[in-house]
């Protein structure tokens, strides 16, 4: 059974479009880290550690870095995700077509600081690119994906997922 996962396209205040645009045109999803280094071979154990030792993460932003990067490496080809704009809506769904990949300052998450951009890859297929208002997407009283954080995911595909991809 594939797995759903919504994630932001950035961390940059005013940048989510632009850098949807990326992930769309580039037909990737990737994840902020300040790890700039292939993952490929390492166990969860192992990136963790690493997640861990970086003096930058403590407390409450060290716990939510490590769910991210376990959500991101806990995903699979076949997988489906959503990529939102906090709040407001979706800019696509996606189905993740292949393995993990590493390409240094490969994202460009509308910074220009280029230790901002993103390395951390999985390739997708878009099954869906057109903006979605969040109030078009949700029936009264369904509870819809958190507005912020980098990433999240659901064992099973939300039924708000399921109406849009039916269409």
């Amino acid at each position: 059974m594939p797995k759903f996962a919504i994630i932001s396209p950035t961390h940059i205040p005013g940048k989510k479009e632009e850098a949807w645009e990326n992930f769309k045109e580039g037909g990737y999803i990737a994840i902020v880290s300040r790890i700039k280094e292939d993952l490929s071979n390492k166990s969860m154990e192992e990136i963790i550690k690493m997640v861990r030792n970086m003096p930058r993460y403590s407390g409450r932003q060290l716990s939510k870095r490590l769910k991210e990067y376990q959500v991101f490496f806990f995903l699979n080809k076949g997988d489906y995700v959503a990529v939102n704009n906090t709040n407001d809506g979706l800019f696509g769904i996606g189905v993740i077509s292949g393995d993990y990949y590493f390409k240094k300052s490969g994202h460009n998450t509308g910074s220009t600081n280029p230790d901002d951009f993103y390395c951390h890859f999985y390739p997708v297929k878009w099954l869906v690119t057109t903006y979605m208002k969040r109030k078009s997407i949700l029936k009264p009283g369904e509870k819809g994906w958190a507005p912020y954080g980098i990433i999240s995911i659901k064992p099973d595909m939300p039924d708000y997922i399921n109406r849009i991809l039916k269409k």
